[in-house]
């Protein structure tokens, strides 16, 4: 009988345990996700503003280049 009164406590502080440790794994992967999701937006961003800026400075090449032929 006293085996059973101490198996018991422990079982249960056992699945305790195990539950609380699941539950930080499950939370840490999730924060992992949405940290991910949240560094390729800002590099995505970035990288679409330089694209962008690249853009710009071949138009302005292209434009000083037209000025130049016109006042030829």
């Amino acid at each position: 009988m006293d085996s059973v009164a101490i198996e018991q406590p422990l079982r249960i502080l056992g699945e305790t345990i195990g539950f609380w440790v699941q539950t930080a794994v499950i939370l840490l992967g999730a924060g992992a996700a949405v940290l991910t999701i949240i560094i390729n937006g800002r590099l995505s961003r970035q990288s679409i503003a330089h694209n962008e800026n690249q853009e710009l400075e071949l138009l302005a090449k292209r434009w000083d280049q037209h000025k130049l032929k016109c006042d030829a």
